[in-house]
């Protein structure tokens, strides 16, 4: 009766493949080779070489690798296998060579997964724990976990060469930097990017204290299953050179940090113009990301929330749409860019031809990237319109063309800044 049953279940699949290839022929499941592993339970596996069905494997200098799979142990009798997550009933099905681009999309689709990234680096911090400074388990990331990097060990991740951005993470012990971490979660890309944190501390007797906050950081980062560094400075000059310099020394992509001076709605103007963000944004030839400690639509949830983000749309402005397209935004989690041109409208409200040419083909490019951009003409200027904007479509980031150089910063910047309760993006030089 069992076999009977048997036969008949594999009547059915075949059936079901037969409908769903059309005149395609039969169709095979792919495997993306990627299992999590409850690690008691791995253990007990492990008995005997056995278990496993060894293969050999040719490399290109002529060696030939004895190669054992780990999926060699799901058929084991003494596992018990289960899907973590899937679309729809069955498994995706692949024919042939042919698909292998739509297997590559679903890999990628898998690394952007908030849920996967979430599971994968919660495995990798109990791990860690239960092996204290031992590595956790490497996964199809790479994920290492480390209690505390020695400086050989964080000198060589920076030495690495990543496909991603190379970013740096001012910290502070405030509202601000955490909130300015929270946002951060849901740009960094695993596999591809490296974060540095950095702090600095009034002198030597403090740097328990800035490790311990670092450590908080590292946690976070750990958790979204991307490579991270942290490092604590005693201060030998004047903050903004000290910034400044360790920046440019570590070839930063983009640098993120918080601000409480520009949150405060009493702070004095003289206080304001004497803020480090508003320095650095002067100083620095780099992308630099603000998250004021009052910005409440920065506050995101990284494994759940697609990222949303404005852009200023003027003549000048490509080099922002190809970073926010191709470096800041994940197109894979549905993340929206809105697209602002100011003074868009004629004084009939209607939509100007070159307004019109212009968001027309920066729509076009960010299509081109896999985005739905929403274009937003607006009747009046950038920093008046677009603050409305930011609250009415919950937007996390703002982002604005700044010119190349050390260009003073605008009045009107420093009042959207201000004013605006999302983080800013000022994008300087670098062009892609």
């Amino acid at each position: 009766q069992q076999q009977q049953q048997r036969r008949q279940y594999e009547q059915q699949q075949e059936q079901q493949d037969n409908r769903g290839c059309g005149k395609g022929g039969r169709r095979v499941a792919a495997v993306t080779g990627r299992c999590t592993w409850h690690l008691p339970s791995l253990q007990e596996l492990l008995t005997s070489p056995s278990v496993f069905h060894p293969s050999l494997l040719m490399a290109q200098e002529g060696l030939v690798y004895l190669h054992f799979g780990i999926f060699d142990l799901t058929s084991h009798p003494g596992a018990r296998c289960a899907a973590l997550h899937a679309e729809g009933s069955r498994p995706d099905a692949r024919r042939g060579s042919e698909d292998v681009e739509a297997l590559i999309r679903a890999v990628c689709a898998q690394d952007a997964a908030g849920a996967f990234r979430r599971l994968v680096g919660s495995t990798a911090a109990s791990a860690a724990k239960m092996a204290g400074k031992t590595q956790a388990p490497s996964g199809a990331m790479g994920l290492k976990r480390h209690e505390q990097d020695t400086q050989a060990e964080i000198d060589a991740k920076k030495a690495r060469k990543y496909t991603g951005q190379r970013i740096v993470f001012l910290v502070s012990d405030n509202p601000a930097s955490q909130l300015a971490l929270q946002l951060a979660q849901s740009i960094f890309k695993p596999g591809k990017d490296l974060v540095m944190f950095m702090t600095i501390v009034p002198n030597s007797l403090a740097i328990p204290t800035g490790k311990m906050l670092m450590s908080k950081f590292m946690d976070a980062a750990r958790a979204t299953c991307v490579e991270a560094v942290a490092e604590v400075k005693v201060k030998t000059e004047a903050i903004l050179e000290q910034l400044d310099s360790y920046v440019e020394e570590s070839n930063a992509d983009l640098v993120i940090m918080g601000s409480m001076v520009l949150a405060g709605g009493g702070t004095s103007t003289a206080t304001v113009m004497g803020s480090i963000s508003l320095c650095l944004m002067k100083t620095l030839s780099r992308p630099l990301l603000i998250v004021k400690a009052n910005a409440k639509n920065a506050n995101i949830t990284w494994d759940q929330d697609k990222l949303k983000a404005v852009m200023h749309v003027d003549h000048g402005s490509r080099p922002l749409l190809k970073y926010m397209c191709t470096k800041f935004l994940n197109p894979l989690r549905s993340d929206q860019l809105y697209l602002a041109r100011a003074g868009a409208t004629d004084m009939h409200a209607q939509e100007t031809g070159i307004s019109r040419r212009l968001l027309e083909n920066f729509a076009e490019v960010a299509s081109s990237h896999r985005f739905a951009p929403i274009k937003k003409p607006l009747p009046g200027s950038f920093e008046a319109d677009v603050p409305l904007i930011t609250d009415t479509e919950k937007i996390h980031v703002m982002a604005v063309q700044a010119p190349s150089g050390r260009a003073p910063v605008t009045d009107n910047l420093v009042k959207l800044l201000r004013t605006t309760r999302c983080a800013l993006l000022f994008y300087k030089g670098m062009d892609l």
